[in-house]
C-alpha cells in the first residue's frame, strides 16, 4: 500500500503550485477592530489568523484538468 500512496502523492505534488495569496502558509491575517470600552468608540486593531480563501488552508493551488484533454 505504501507504493500506491507514494505514486498518488507524487501526482498530487505535480498538479499543485504554491498559493500566490498566502505564499504556501495556508493562513492569512485579517485585521479587525474591537471596541476598547463602552464610552470610547475607537477600536483597537487585532490580528486574527484565518484560512486562505484561495487554497482553503492547503497552502497549494491545484490545477484543474479539462475534460477536453482526456
Amino acid at each position: 500500500m505504501g507504493k500506491v500512496k507514494d505514486i498518488f502523492q507524487d501526482q498530487r505534488e505535480k498538479a499543485s503550485k504554491v498559493c500566490p495569496e498566502c505564499d504556501g502558509d495556508g493562513k492569512m491575517i485579517e485585521i479587525t477592530y474591537k471596541v476598547q470600552s463602552f464610552s470610547r468608540d475607537i477600536g483597537e486593531p487585532y490580528e486574527d489568523p484565518i484560512d486562505c480563501e484561495t487554497c482553503q488552508g492547503e497552502g497549494a493551488v491545484f490545477e484543474e484538468q479539462d475534460d477536453e484533454d482526456l
